[in-house]
């Protein structure tokens, strides 16, 4: 296995877990951890602050566009390869 398939395979696995972190996270701040003015100690959720909680959504949404540019580093040379046949393929139609 080359280094470029054993890193195009990690940043696929660090995507989906970044991202399904993101989901878990979101519906946290979404549904279960109220927002506004409330008691203070209702902000809170696995001894994390509603506020913490969104720095680390944040940090993670952070870490999802660096992956993905990286990701479409590793795959710029299939992607260009791709559009080319693509465009080739629609002119022979045209």
């Amino acid at each position: 296995m080359s280094i470029k398939t054993f890193m195009k395979y990690y940043v696929g696995v660090l995507l989906f877990i970044d991202l399904l972190a993101m989901a878990v996270i979101g519906f946290l701040l979404r549904l279960i951890i109220p927002a506004g003015r409330l008691a203070h100690g209702e902000k809170y959720f696995l001894g994390l602050h509603r506020h913490a909680w969104v720095d680390i959504h944040l940090y993670l949404a952070l870490l999802f566009v660096l992956l993905v540019i990286y990701h479409i580093w590793l795959n710029w040379t299939w992607i260009v390869h791709s559009t080319k046949q693509h465009c080739r393929r629609n002119k022979k139609n045209i």
